[in-house]
């Protein structure tokens, strides 16, 4: 029971949080309810240790940085963020923390811009992701934290700060450049076309095996 303790705390500040957006508490009280939802994220998932579907592929090519020619067959951002935190730190689980802190700060950063509801929005995303990007999917979850932060760009209609920002977060993994498509929902567009995309994108929720081979023809492992 003790193990799930955690799981249960999380379940309901996020519970509490979307109650109180949903029933008009003054935006101060939520504001605290937020914080402790960003700090107990922080903890849980910036401080995980050995869990994951990746976590083993991760220190291990960590742990090997000093190998000339021993990286997996990752893309350069990644790879050289990598080298500065192993020579400044020398932890795996530094660059973890930093790559949670940079995510949950984008997360964040964008529902409290973008809605009214942001710990619901947060609760949503963590429903839908919690195991994966939260918790093993390091590179990913960099890419996506630097596609958020650049989301103004879609609403501004800055299409080459835009293409941009995806070709940094690109640099960090390569699914990134799916969210290209995301510049076209900013605007007037056929609704048969609306759906087509919306259904497009979803197809590659539900069948994520369909993206990775996609990748694997962009970009050859």
């Amino acid at each position: 029971m003790l193990a799930f303790l955690p799981y249960i705390i999380l379940v309901l500040l996020l519970f509490a949080g979307s109650l109180l957006e949903v029933c008009g508490f003054r935006k101060n009280q939520v504001k605290v309810v937020r914080y402790f939802v960003f700090a107990f994220l922080l903890m849980l998932v910036g401080l995980r240790y050995n869990t994951g579907a990746d976590w083993a592929m991760y220190t291990k090519a960590f742990e090997t940085i000093p190998i000339e020619g021993n990286y997996p067959q990752w893309e350069l951002g990644f790879v050289l963020v990598s080298n500065l935190f192993y020579y400044l730190f020398g932890n795996y689980y530094v660059l973890q923390f930093c790559a949670t802190l940079f995510l949950l700060y984008a997360l964040f950063k964008f529902y409290v811009a973008r809605t009214n509801y942001p710990i619901l929005s947060i609760a949503i995303f963590i429903s839908m992701f919690f195991i994966s990007i939260m918790m093993a999917q390091v590179r990913q979850s960099i890419a996506l934290a630097i596609i958020l932060l650049g989301n103004k760009y879609i609403f501004e209609r800055k299409s080459l700060p835009f293409v941009l920002t995806v070709a940094i977060a690109a640099m960090f993994h390569i699914s990134a450049i799916f969210a290209l498509p995301l510049y076209l929902l900013n605007r007037k567009m056929n609704k048969v076309l609306a759906v087509l995309l919306l259904g497009f994108s979803q197809i590659f929720y539900f069948f994520p095996e369909l993206l990775a081979h996609l990748l694997d023809f962009i970009q050859p492992a």
